[in-house]
């Protein structure tokens, strides 16, 4: 035990990480987990679904309609990761499919 005002090894909530002077500080938002990175920052692959590390150590944020982005990281999304009734362009974002349409398929063809 670290004593009053100290926090114990293993013993911060989730999403935080001890310091070496025994504070818990959180890790940057959107991120599970920052204990090799450090407060303030994330792991590598530890941010929350629809989120990806940035350059900076941060988590930013997939495209627009996308669950998923580790592969193509921020702004974008990876295959087969776009929310129900969206689509996949070449872009790797994610477009709307015709109303009441539950699947669809992206032709750069007609795109253009």
């Amino acid at each position: 035990k670290n004593g009053a005002g100290l926090c114990d090894t293993n013993q911060c909530y989730d999403r935080y990480v001890l310091t070496p002077d025994k504070k818990c500080l959180a890790c940057a938002p959107n991120c599970e987990s920052c204990q090799s990175s450090g407060p303030g920052s994330c792991d590598s692959g530890k941010c929350d679904g629809e989120y990806t590390n940035g350059d900076d150590g941060k988590c930013e944020k997939c495209a627009d309609n996308c669950d998923y982005c580790k592969s193509n990281g921020p702004g974008k999304c990876d295959s087969g990761k776009c929310q129900d009734e969206y689509v996949l362009t070449d872009a790797n974002i994610c477009l709307s499919c015709p109303d009441f349409c539950d699947d669809c398929t992206y032709n750069i063809d007609q795109a253009r």
